[in-house]
Formats: C-alpha cells, structure tokens, sequence
C-alpha cells in the first residue's frame, strides 16, 4: 500500500464490501492512488476468500470403508488373474486339439454322421439346449 493514507479509505472499503458507490466516491477513487490501491486490494481478498470456501468434508468412515473396499477388490481381481490365464489357456488347448481331430479324422467323422440315425440328432439337440439353458441359469 502506499505510504501516504487517504482519509477516505475506510468509506472506499465500506463501498466496496456493500453497494455504497456515490458519484463523488467514484471520482475520489480515480483521482486518489491510495484509494485505487484500497479497492484493488478489496476486490482481490473477496475473491480469495470465496475461492477459499469450502465444501463440506464427506465422513472419514465412510471414505475409509469405500477405499478397504477398492483395495480389496483389487486384490481379489489380481488373485485371479493367473486362474482367468490358465482356464482361457486349457480351453484354446481343448479347441486346438479338437479342431486337430476333426481335420485328421474327417472322413471317419463325417461317414459316422452320415450313418448315425435320426433319434442321436435329437439327443444331441436336447442335450445341447440343456446345457446352454442350465448355464443361463446358474449365471442368473
């Protein structure tokens, strides 16, 4: 601030903190530095303050509560990481050799199929349907 006080400071902090602007106010402040300076510094402390506002703290139990939670929910999903890799590694195995069989074996495959009666077809079809709706189930 400047050295040299004007004697209408206060009534130019009042003005600036309500709505008390007058004319002859206004004209005093863009003639006076030490005013000038005063509204300045007024206007920025407001602003700091309503930046320094807060909102209000959310529960420490609950934050706690909610990061034990995340935490072991990490960890149970990196304990299974190793049992997703070998079940999606034994069943690319499982196609792998199936698909193998099927390209060596076709013509044996294929002159079963040819032969079989029409009844194992239906047992195969209900079978299927079966499984696939009793895996639906179970997983809800």
């Amino acid at each position: 601030m400047n050295a040299s006080e004007c004697p209408h400071e206060s009534v130019v902090r009042r003005a600036v903190d309500g709505d008390g602007w007058t004319e002859s106010l206004r004209q005093h402040v863009s003639q006076c530095a030490s005013c000038r300076e005063v509204v300045q510094v007024t206007r920025f402390m407001k602003r700091v303050e309503r930046a320094m506002e807060r909102k209000p703290v959310p529960d420490a139990l609950a934050m706690w509560s909610r990061i034990q939670l995340a935490e072991r929910q990490r960890l149970a999903e990196r304990a299974r990481r190793p049992i997703r890799f070998a079940w999606t590694f034994a069943k690319c195995w499982f196609v792998g050799g199936a698909g193998l069989i099927f390209y060596r074996e076709w013509h044996l495959i294929g002159t079963l199929f040819l032969t079989m009666p029409i009844y194992v077809y239906m047992a195969i079809a209900a079978g299927a349907a079966i499984l696939v709706m009793g895996r639906r189930a179970l997983k809800g």
